[in-house]
């Protein structure tokens, strides 16, 4: 009886993680626009620490392809940031954080922390396929969401 108290212990942190990381991906569209989530695919996670990703919602594509006076590593920081303050979050995180990488468009998990909304750090979580930057961006490890 113990030991299913202990496993059970020891696996309830994962199933919340999970159930965080898919958080708000309910109904008919989840990403229709002003729904404040975006989303990435074909990513994993290299280091522990960074999640790089070969593609992403069209609006993301469209803003690095049409990066104005600056880079398309500056227009996905950029996107980005908007997302996340126009949902009331503050994002203070280093210029690079969000990167394009050639092909791959990219995150470094530790800046999460420095984006808080209601006044708590962000992290990323993690369900099956799929990880989670505050109910609001999402990066799914396989092909792009339905």
């Amino acid at each position: 009886m113990r030991a299913v108290v202990v496993l059970v212990a020891a696996l309830f942190p994962l199933a919340l993680a999970s159930a965080q990381a898919q958080e708000g991906l309910t109904g008919a569209d989840p990403f229709k626009p002003g729904a404040g989530r975006t989303w990435f695919s074909s990513c994993e996670l290299q280091a522990g620490r960074y999640v790089s990703c070969k593609n992403a919602a069209r609006p993301i594509l469209e803003a690095i392809a049409n990066p104005g006076k600056g880079t398309a590593g500056e227009a996905l920081q950029a996107f980005m940031r908007d997302l996340f303050v126009s949902k009331g979050c503050t994002f203070e995180v280093p210029e690079d954080s969000f990167r394009v990488n050639g092909i791959f468009l990219s995150f470094d998990s530790h800046a999460a922390e420095k984006i808080r909304c209601y006044g708590h750090p962000s992290k990323l979580t993690f369900g099956p396929g799929v990880m989670a930057l505050t109910g609001s961006v999402y990066f799914f490890m396989g092909g792009p969401p339905e």
